[in-house]
């Protein structure tokens, strides 16, 4: 029964051609076309959503307003006009939509939702008399005539078509960016010349116009497929490879289902089957195959196999890993890693990474491939790149090829320049806090495609992450730089104390040397006079015997003292951390102070610990805190004192075995007012009213500090201060 009935609506006897009623397919089935075109192009994206069921309704409105115009019946005239009419309701609301959608003035999303209830309802009412009561035959053909409700839909229907326009206006008026603004200017023009399409509610109320609104419809989407070309307005792709294997596939289904009827029909049925029963028939079951979404989301996953193989999903990926990017901050390989991974996703062979080097003020190449020159860089004052910093978003060679965009006509020479230079088709700023940080330039697709706005698109987020990632990478490498070269001051400072204690240590030590090189002087010119006496016998040669061992004794001294001293001035050549004995270590630190110390009425009473542990650390810089702590006391005690040293084993108290080690250096000096107890660790800070640097006691807590352990210091002002080490064992 159903068959018999569509078999009845598609019967050519039931119509009449006129030439005239051609073009009115001709546009309804392209505006289908193109919809089909922008909904395969993003799926997701709810402009290209809402731009094709803005094609659909007038599709659906044109195509089935020709029907009804060219059928020979009332009956289904009236049909195809209220078929007609479930796009009609919906034209002016999807053109709302996609104005809210395209321009995001989702503010107004409640306006659309509230519209599609709207159309929804008139939708509905539209197939019955209140919307539409009856057709009338015209001189060219049929057409419906307005019901009651009609004129409450046309308000509603010329109300959304003036708020669409002015929202076209308003984001024309709002937007900078020339190409943007060229594309709202078009939609502007476009869905205003397509109002004139209203003309063709005239007859619905009896005046007898011929309805020729699908030429403004035409202009419509003619002009939006000139931006679509132009300004790659919503980015339709070439889609050839897509289009063919849609026909194909509606082209197998076709020849299919009309070798099964033909079969069915001649062999069963013994009847044979009419032309036009094959084509209305194949066409029908074609449409529904191809509007079934199963069928149709693997026919396109397998097309994007197919032919899109090697970058199937890379847009995916590309966004993954830009947002995986600060997980690699430490990777001495980062710009590398971001270079060639976007190479090898977008197919590209040519890519740069350009950065600012603080230092030498120019953008100079970090990181790159395929280009044919690498020492390429760029002044910090580059019109192009100033530009870049001002203007903020990617640009195109196209653009500038095409100069479409005024912003770019004072740097497009100076743009075109550098993408020849650097070989490229596309730069990408990387801006941090308003700073052009470097850029990021592609070069063409191995493919020979060029980029897509949805490229474009990504690329944006994908450099904000990018240009977030190598700033902290920057960030990082400078700090490390820093951190470096700190600790090389801090050696270097370090030494000039040790250096400047040494010179503190000069007098005492040339004393120590002066006796035992008086005695070797004595003793050499006792022997010179025996040997040079006519009386010169054994007996005297048994006597200088005795003062050449005295001489080699007091060598032996000078030479000790000698290496003491330099032991103590001598740079680390490492940092190697051992166990070391604290005992030896603080008696080889006076054994070059001892005749200073005595020179200066001071007593040392050390107290070593008979079973002292030994503590981990290096003992050239322990000694160096020894001998300022040393000075120190010294230096408190002007008039002479007592200084006792002494060093002992702190137990762990779970285990009972020792942990650390104390370290104790108490002097009878004048001590420290209590106010600048916490400050004479500070750098250059000093209360000596000789001459001091302030970085003896600021270098021997970092000493400290760097062997994991602790100086403290306590003190009464006339009675002395005691300043307490603890070293770890392990």
């Amino acid at each position: 029964m159903i068959f018999k009935y569509f078999q009845a609506l598609f019967n050519p006897d039931f119509y009449f051609v006129k030439p005239y009623i051609l073009p009115n397919f001709v546009v309804s089935i392209a505006i289908f076309v193109l919809g089909i075109f922008i909904f395969i192009k993003n799926r997701k994206s709810t402009s290209n959503v809402y731009f094709t069921f803005c094609c659909y309704s007038a599709a659906i409105w044109i195509f089935f307003h020709s029907l009804c115009q060219i059928s020979n019946s009332k009956v289904l005239a009236i049909f195809w006009a209220k078929i007609a009419y479930i796009g009609v309701t919906f034209i002016a609301t999807n053109i709302y939509a996609f104005s809210v959608s395209y321009l995001n003035f989702w503010r107004q999303k409640k306006i659309v939702f509230l519209a599609f209830c709207t159309s929804a309802v008139f939708c509905v009412l539209s197939q019955t008399d209140l919307v539409i009561r009856t057709a009338k035959k015209f001189d060219w053909g049929y057409y419906p005539l307005a019901g009651d409700l009609h004129p409450a839909f046309l308000f509603f229907f010329v109300t959304m078509m003036l708020a669409s326009l002015y929202n076209f206006y308003a984001g024309y008026k709002q937007e900078a960016l020339h190409i943007e603004k060229e594309r709202r200017r078009l939609l502007f023009l476009a869905f205003f010349i397509a109002y004139f399409g209203s003309i063709d509610y005239l007859p619905n109320y009896q005046i007898s116009v011929y309805p020729f609104g699908y030429i403004p419809v035409f202009l419509l989407f003619f002009l939006i497929t000139y931006s679509i070309v132009k300004y790659r307005l919503m980015d339709v792709e070439t889609l050839i490879h897509k289009i063919i294997l849609y026909a194909l596939l509606s082209s197998m289904v076709f020849v299919l289902y009309a070798g099964m009827l033909l079969l069915v029909r001649f062999f069963i049925a013994d009847k044979i089957v009419s032309l036009h029963e094959i084509i209305t028939t194949s066409v029908f079951i074609t449409i529904v195959l191809f509007f079934m979404s199963h069928l149709k989301d693997k026919t396109q996953t397998l097309i994007d196999k197919i032919f899109y193989r090697d970058k199937y999903n890379y847009r995916k990926t590309l966004e993954i890993f830009a947002k995986k990017l600060n997980l690699l901050l430490d990777s001495p390989d980062l710009l590398r890693t971001i270079t060639t991974t976007i190479a090898d996703i977008i197919h590209i062979n040519k890519i740069a990474l350009i950065l600012f080097d603080e230092k030498t003020s120019i953008y100079a190449i970090r990181e790159s491939k395929g280009l044919r020159e690498n020492s390429i860089n760029f002044e910090k004052n580059d019109p192009f790149l100033l530009f870049l910093q001002y203007y903020g978003n990617i640009v195109e060679k196209e653009l500038l090829i095409l100069d479409l965009d005024f912003k770019f006509k004072e740097m497009r020479a100076d743009g075109l320049l550098l993408m020849k230079t650097l070989e490229a088709e596309i730069v990408i700023p990387l801006i941090v806090q308003r700073k052009l940080i470097g850029i990021l330039t592609l070069g063409k697709k191995l493919s020979g495609e060029g980029y897509k706005i949805e490229d474009i698109e990504l690329l944006r987020g994908a450099g904000h992450e990018i240009s977030i990632a190598v700033n902290n990478y920057l960030l990082y490498e400078g700090l490390e730089k820093t951190n470096l070269e700190l600790q090389e001051a801090q050696a270097q400072l370090i030494q000039s104390a040790k250096m400047a204690a040494v010179g503190q240590l000069g007098a005492g030590v040339a004393h120590e040397l002066n006796n035992p090189l008086g005695g070797i002087l004595g003793y050499a010119q006792f022997m010179l006079e025996k040997i040079n006496r006519q009386d010169f016998g054994p007996n005297e040669f048994q006597a200088c015997k005795g003062y050449i061992e005295s001489i080699e004794r007091e060598s032996i001294r000078c030479k000790k003292i000698v290496s003491n001293l330099l032991k103590f001035s001598r740079k680390s050549p490492t940092d190697k951390y051992e166990l070391i004995e604290i005992g030896p270590a603080i008696e080889e630190t006076l054994s070059f102070l001892t005749h200073q110390l005595r020179l200066r009425n001071v007593n040392v009473t050390v107290k070593i610990q008979p079973d002292l542990s030994k503590a981990m650390g290096v003992a050239n810089p322990l000694q160096q805190v020894f001998t300022n702590l040393i000075l120190n006391a010294q230096q408190a005690m002007p008039n002479g004192g007592e200084l006792i040293i002494s060093a002992e084993n702190i137990l762990d108290e779970i285990t009972n075995r020792p942990s650390l080690v104390k370290i104790e250096f108490s002097d009878t000096g004048c001590g420290i007012p209590e106010e600048n107890l916490s400050r004479i660790f500070v750098p250059f800070f000093t209360t000596k009213t000789e001459k001091g640097t302030g970085l003896g006691l600021s270098i021997s807590y970092q000493i400290i500090h760097d062997h994991k352990g602790k100086i403290e210091v306590s003190s009464q002002i006339g009675k002395g201060t005691t300043f307490t080490i603890t070293l770890p064992t392990k």
